[in-house]
This record gives structure tokens, C-alpha cells and sequence, in this order.
């Protein structure tokens, strides 16, 4: 087996746990009211848009029809290069 010699690593660690302020200090993590009406208004809209296309797309029967002709069949006549007898 190999042993492999360990050293001691002292790390100074007091700079990264910084002293929290105090709660009534703390800024609040709620987001602003004003993104939140953002939000809100573009829930809003993309429900109506959803809605509207729904709408248009129970509409189309009564909009579009659809009429299927058949094609008429050409009639047979003489060709011209035969003379009738």
C-alpha cells in the first residue's frame, strides 16, 4: 500500500459568511406588482387569442362550403383527318 503524506489546510473562511441584516432590513423576495400586472395582462391576452381562434374554427363549417363538381366527359367526335363514309 501506498501512504501518502497529508498536510493540514487551513482556510480562512471569516470574508464569505457575511453578517446577515436584520429581518426588518432584509429586501423582500416577492416580486414587484408592477410584473405582476405584466403577467397578468399577457395571461389575458393569450387566453382571449385562444379563445377567438376556437371560436373561428367552430365558425368555419358555416363559413367555408365546399362544392365537388365531376368533371364532364369530352364527347367523342370524328377526327378530322378521317373522312366519313
Amino acid at each position: 500500500m501506498t501512504s501518502f503524506a497529508r498536510a493540514k489546510i487551513d482556510i480562512d473562511i471569516s470574508g464569505v459568511n457575511l453578517p446577515q441584516p436584520p429581518l426588518d432590513e432584509r429586501p423582500s423576495s416577492r416580486a414587484p406588482k408592477s410584473v405582476l400586472a405584466l403577467m397578468l395582462v399577457v395571461i389575458v391576452a393569450v387566453a382571449l387569442i385562444a379563445l377567438y381562434a376556437n371560436v373561428q374554427r367552430w365558425r368555419r363549417a358555416e363559413i367555408e362550403t365546399v362544392t365537388i363538381t365531376p368533371a364532364s366527359s369530352p364527347s367523342i367526335s370524328p377526327s378530322p383527318s378521317t373522312p366519313p363514309q
